[in-house]
């Protein structure tokens, strides 16, 4: 790659890095925003990406493959894969509208359902329950390529019991 690329490159990322940076999203109240990674996540700590996640509470991790089901899909989105592979789509709206787990409704294969920008999911944690709204991930494999550890930003609430 010549110089001059690598300066536009650089450049880009760092004006893409500088936006983002003036405009962040306003959770909703009794919400957090976190980036969940490859590297695991602790949703009762508020803790994912570079942060140090132990083994014993990790609750998942992003995957760009299918956990739950044929494991179909390598590198085409991003799936989110909890401890236990209870989890299941609520659907969209706001975070705020989502009052209990409804342990019935665990989905044993989510292949056709990766993660998209606005859909809101819910699963089984090592020690509660989490709800999560996906605020951005990648649209396609492209995409999904460029993520360091498959990195998607959610908004969340966490609950010790099925109630939020």
């Amino acid at each position: 790659m010549s110089k001059s690329l690598r300066f536009i490159t650089s450049i880009i990322f760092f004006l893409t890095l500088f936006i983002s940076c003036d405009n962040p999203v306003e959770p909703d109240e009794g919400t957090q925003v976190l980036v969940i990674t490859h590297l695991g996540v602790d949703w009762s700590e508020g803790i994912a990406s570079t942060e140090t996640v132990s083994v014993e509470n990790q609750d998942g991790e992003t995957i760009a493959w299918c956990p739950n089901g044929d494991g179909s899909g390598w590198g085409t989105a991003i799936w989110y894969r909890s401890i236990n592979d209870n989890i299941y789509k609520w659907g969209t709206g706001n975070l705020t509208e989502v009052v209990s787990v409804d342990t019935t409704l665990w989905d044993p294969n989510i292949c056709d359902s990766p993660l998209k920008n606005g859909d809101i999911w819910i699963a089984e944690a090592a020690d509660g329950y989490v709800a999560f709204k996906v605020l951005d991930a990648p649209t396609d494999s492209a995409g999904v390529a460029n993520r360091p550890f498959w990195n998607v930003e959610v908004e969340f609430v966490f609950s010790t019991t099925i109630g939020f």
